[in-house]
């Protein structure tokens, strides 16, 4: 992902969503097509067979479509930097406050 796309997925977060310290995205607006309204970013999904849960967040802005872990979203909205790798401090993939959240790389929690 280059850094163009990066601030284009920056500026459309902050245009129509507002950070909460739980951890959520929430809508500041209807999004056409998307959210109403106080509604969050994201959903849960199970990967694998009997997986942990995880929430997934895809957004569509300038005819593009970006699909990421919210955390990965989150990570964005709050230092305009896309993370190789969003590693959750308490080993909870749901709880994605940002004070959780850390960007390192995949190999030092192997």
């Amino acid at each position: 992902m280059t850094q163009d796309e990066v601030d284009l997925i920056y500026d459309y977060l902050h245009e129509n969503y507002e950070y909460e310290s739980t951890g959520n995205l929430i809508a500041k607006k209807d999004i056409k097509h998307s959210k109403r309204m106080g509604e969050p970013l994201g959903g849960f999904f199970y990967q694998g067979r009997g997986g942990s849960p995880k929430i997934r967040a895809s957004i569509r802005c300038n005819g593009y479509n970006f699909r990421f872990p919210l955390s990965h979203f989150i990570w964005i909205f709050n230092y305009r930097e896309k993370p190789k790798y969003v590693h959750h401090i308490d080993l909870n993939p749901i709880n994605c406050r940002i004070e959780n959240l850390k960007n390192s790389t995949l190999t030092e929690f192997q």
